[in-house]
């Protein structure tokens, strides 16, 4: 399924596929390099990330044509995938992208210096806090001001853990900021807001939060600390699995589609038979 995904003709299906089939190291490699050379930046975009995360050294040398692709959002994940595959390769073009006013561009240089993991790159970051993002609405700069919180947690400056957990709380009308917090806090292995995720989470009152950010905050306590996850019931209230499965039959493909994705991270057996339902859903996404 995830193969025929990948020569989809829809390029959203074509980017998750390259980044599922990262847990099929044997069909890897010839989507990634079929993705390098997508029409669609953002599946170069993905391609790119996946030889770097992979260290899919072979594939390393079709990687250096995108150093000078069009999309400079691509330029930034090459550089990435060149140095995890040992390529002396010159970063300080990520610095540049840290000062433009596209949203994209400059959340993708951040994110890819948190992930190169080069602390020399705190001062860069640091500097270019509040510059750039001519133009961009709000709600953009709020979402690449947390993309910049996060590079730097993962350089080691712990306490711009805090921007992120504000967020949690972000309003309802700004779920997709609170989710992507959560989102981060999961991949981050933040301990310290195992709680906060926990009451997120289970909160069922008249200000319980969306569906997206229940499910963020259940994602979330997964990647944290799986035995907070784990069973379908829970002392204090419902389990991850229990609210993850209220969403499963939902009419809006994306909480289907996160549901899915929720349910496989917290790994419970007993979720299978709906996993595998969820198989022949009619949307291809989910």
């Amino acid at each position: 399924l995830l193969l025929q995904a990948s020569e989809s003709n829809e390029p959203l299906l074509r980017a998750h596929s390259i980044e599922a089939l990262s847990m099929a190291p044997d069909d890897i490699t010839d989507v990634a390099r079929r993705g390098l050379g997508d029409e669609n930046r953002a599946v170069r975009y993905t391609a790119a990330m996946t030889v770097g995360r992979l260290k899919l050294i072979g594939v390393a040398p079709l990687v250096e044509p995108l150093l000078h692709d069009e999309s400079q959002s691509v330029q930034a994940a090459a550089i990435f995938a060149l140095r995890r595959c040992g390529s002396d390769v010159n970063p300080t073009p990520l610095a540049q992208m840290l000062l433009s006013n596209d949203p994209e561009i400059k959340g993708n240089a951040a994110f890819v210096m948190g992930e190169l993991g080069d602390k020399s790159a705190v001062a860069v970051l640091q500097s270019s806090l509040g510059k750039g993002l001519r133009g961009a609405s709000a709600a953009r700069v709020r979402v690449v001001e947390l993309q910049m919180a996060e590079a730097l947690v993962r350089l080691g400056q712990r306490q711009q853990l805090e921007p992120i957990h504000a967020a949690l709380y972000a309003p309802n009308e700004e779920a997709e900021l609170a989710a992507l917090a959560g989102q981060m806090c999961g991949r981050l292995h933040d301990a310290s807001i195992a709680p906060d995720l926990s009451n997120i989470m289970r909160d069922s009152s008249q200000s319980a939060r969306s569906a997206e950010v229940r499910m963020a905050a259940a994602m979330a306590l997964a990647q944290i600390d799986p035995a907070r996850t784990q069973g379908t019931t829970a002392v204090g209230g419902p389990s991850a699995v229990d609210i993850t499965m209220m969403y499963v039959q939902s009419e809006d493909y994306r909480l289907r589609a996160q549901a899915a994705m929720t349910l496989g991270m917290i790994g419970d057996v007993s979720t299978l038979p709906e996993l595998t339902r969820l198989m022949s859903d009619p949307n291809p996404l989910v």
